[in-house]
């Protein structure tokens, strides 16, 4: 599953421990729907079945549930949602979470309509708000910025010492650990990290790369073959640890002195957010909603998409000044649980559900 999955699920989750009664629409045997089934979230009422239209079984799951509001994550789901609230008499609350940018202007008749049946929109960045107002003509005082959440306790009290969380994920204990979190996919654009490690690396730098993760589904490209394949040639491949992706990231934040983020564009890093509020600097391109998450010369270094120099030159910084890496460490932790805690989340989202009834 990616970010947007996650976030729905963790929304959900969030919500009905809140004490909200919850019900999770999702399409049956789908990587979704089996977490969400998992964590007791569905049940055979709100379970789209993967052979029939999902507007019609969408028409069908609202007139048998009278749901105070229904949040819709995708674009796609938010025009379904739509015309089957509009059959069943606009009895639900729909309001729209944005997790992607807006790629193009939205405001020619056909969307203004959708949006119009709209009763919120919430989007997580400023960044991505502007673009709501600039590139639709959707309602502003119906414009939410609400950060996505993170639950901050197992990150700070559960975390285990660095020396712990190596020796359990099999890595060298000495050097210092960059590292990324993430799918393997040319758009992350780990290949950058490798190729700035081995200048270091060759510079005389004990640096190490810890790479977690799994192939992009359905991406026959095996990204992470490729990964391998660079490490291999650029004379490295012993300093680039390859770890399966894993639910407890904590013991790989604990594992980590650096953490990087090489992402061509990232609407919203979910694990920049984590690992700032595990306590580790930051070193991130400069690009989509990163600098709104990474203040920079602050709580760690952006540096420009794509330029594996610049990479380099952030990374040797931090790598130089020790005090430095601890400064920023600090001031990420602190941002992060002022900003991401999942409990403020919760309840900016409560004031809205208050705020549309």
């Amino acid at each position: 599953m990616g970010g947007l999955e996650l976030n729905a699920i963790r929304m959900a989750v969030w919500l009905k421990d809140a004490g909200h009664p919850i019900a999770f629409i999702a399409r049956a045997n789908t990587a979704i729907y089996r977490r969400a089934e998992m964590l007791t979230l569905v049940d055979k009422t709100t379970t789209l079945a993967a052979s029939r239209s999902m507007l019609w079984q969408l028409v069908k799951i609202l007139r048998k549930n009278r749901f105070h509001t229904l949040f819709v994550h995708t674009s796609r789901d938010m025009r379904r949602a739509v015309i089957a609230n509009l059959l069943t008499f606009n009895r639900t609350r729909l309001v729209f979470v944005q997790h992607m940018q807006i790629g193009v202007k939205k405001r020619d008749w056909l969307h203004t309509w959708f949006f119009r049946h709209l009763k919120a929109w919430i989007t997580p960045l400023p960044y991505l708000a502007t673009q709501v107002r600039t590139m639709t003509h959707f309602d502003q005082k119906r414009i939410f910025e609400i950060p996505f959440g993170i639950e901050l306790k197992p990150l700070v009290r559960k975390k285990p010492c660095r020396t712990h969380a190596r020796l359990r994920l099999h890595l060298p204990v000495a050097p210092i650990i960059v590292g990324i979190i993430g799918r393997f996919d040319r758009q992350k654009n780990q290949t950058l990290l490798i190729e700035a490690a081995s200048a270091l690396i060759a510079e005389g730098y004990p640096i190490h790369v810890l790479l977690v993760g799994e192939n992009t589904l359905d991406d026959h490209a095996d990204y992470e073959t490729q990964l391998r394949l660079a490490a291999r040639a650029a004379g490295v491949e012993s300093s680039v640890h390859f770890r399966p992706f894993t639910d407890d990231t904590t013991t790989i934040y604990a594992a980590l002195d650096v953490f990087v983020l090489t992402s061509q564009a990232e609407t919203f890093g979910m694990v920049t957010a984590e690992a700032m509020a595990a306590g580790l600097p930051i070193v991130a391109t400069q690009s989509g909603g990163t600098p709104e998450i990474v203040r920079d010369h602050r709580t760690g270094l952006l540096f420009q998409p794509n330029d594996a120099d610049d990479l380099v030159a952030s990374l040797r910084i931090l790598l130089d000044f020790p005090e430095l890496r601890r400064r920023f460490a600090q001031a990420a932790a602190q941002d992060a649980r002022q900003r991401f805690s999942h409990k403020k989340y919760i309840a900016e989202l409560d004031a809205v559900i208050d705020k549309i009834a």
